[in-house]
């Protein structure tokens, strides 16, 4: 398992069945990236390049799931303020 080409070919297939499987059913594709990257790093032994990526990947999907959280419609909900409250308390510090 030595070369960068083959650890990503491995990754991009699991990440493309991942896809096929979230569109099936329904669901957010960005959940199942993170789980199979996850799986992934204990299947194969990533180098530093690969773990790079890997990160920066998870920044950039957490990123895109920021992007599509409207926060206009969800301003006055009392279950935001209360999970904000909840980060806040425990990150903060």
């Amino acid at each position: 398992m030595d070369g960068h080409l083959f650890q990503f070919a491995i990754l991009f297939g699991v990440l493309g069945i991942a896809a096929a499987v979230s569109l099936a059913l329904r669901l957010p594709v960005v959940p199942l990236y993170i789980a199979s990257g996850v799986a992934l790093g204990f299947v194969i032994e990533p180098d530093e390049v690969v773990e790079f990526l890997g990160t920066l990947g998870v920044v950039f999907l957490l990123f895109s799931m920021g992007l599509e959280f409207s926060v206009p419609s969800r301003r006055d909900s009392p279950r935001l303020i209360r999970a904000g409250s909840i980060d806040l308390a425990f990150n903060f510090p």
